[in-house]
């Protein structure tokens, strides 16, 4: 395998096909993840402790699936799901399972590609429920981690707010996290796809609108939009 770059500093490498294959990612079946800088004895059939040669003989996959089982770990197991141009990990996981700052994270991610998760609708953890299936992740109680809890007593500008959604706290908690996903990890794209219109320049104050609209009859007459607003001026000033 050959790889070269043209552009200053150019710069080529080369190696045979099987020393560069570090580990199995999976779209719609498990390929080979490719990386010419393995080391000798790093790569996915050094691990798998079978040669190359004999690997893609006779059902490989069943061999890459054996090899998964052996090293799966509580409340995960092999599996693969998605489309031509997707990647995710090869174990399904336990939402439950996962420790406390990876649950932030996809929460945070959640609540910024989601934002019918702060409206009253039934199904409004449905198109979540399928993007954590896309990332390898499932849950049983999903409800449980964004809005379990029944209401909170909340002040702001003076005011006493009761009868607050939980679901107000858990994206509140989140403010310091929040900005940096929504301005510099999640792409355009994946915004464009799931807010379903064109992204503006400013990430921020456009999702909050969205907020805004998805959360009017649910959380009746508490300034959520402010109420960001002002957590993000306090909190996360300087990601945005």
């Amino acid at each position: 395998m050959l790889f070269g770059k043209l552009c200053d500093p150019i710069d080529f490498i080369c190696k045979p096909y099987e020393e560069c294959l570090s580990d199995v990612v999976v779209t719609h079946s498990p390929r080979y993840l490719i990386n010419m800088q393995l080391e000798a004895g790093e790569t996915i059939f050094d691990k798998m402790k079978i040669p190359y040669d004999e690997m893609r003989i006779d059902n490989p996959i069943q061999k890459v699936l054996d090899y998964y089982r052996k090293i799966q770990k509580d409340g995960q197991r092999p599996w693969w799901l998605g489309g031509e141009d997707e990647r995710s990990n090869f174990f399904i996981t336990d939402f439950s399972q996962i420790n406390v700052d990876e649950k932030k994270r996809i929460m945070s991610e959640s609540f910024c590609l989601f934002p019918e998760l702060l409206g009253g609708n039934g199904d409004k953890y449905k198109r979540l429920m399928l993007y954590l299936v896309s990332k390898g992740y499932v849950s049983a109680s999903l409800r449980d981690h964004f809005s379990a809890g029944g209401t909170v007593l909340l002040n702001f500008e003076g005011k006493e707010y009761s009868g607050v959604p939980q679901v107000v706290k858990r994206i509140a908690d989140l403010m310091d996290l929040i900005p940096n996903v929504l301005m510099n990890e999640l792409t355009e794209a994946e915004l464009s796809y799931y807010w379903e219109t064109s992204i503006n320049s400013d990430r921020f104050s456009q999702w909050l609108d969205l907020i805004d609209i998805a959360s009017k009859k649910y959380i009746g007459g508490f300034p959520l939009k402010n109420y960001l607003e002002w957590i993000y001026g306090q909190r996360g000033k300087g990601q945005r």
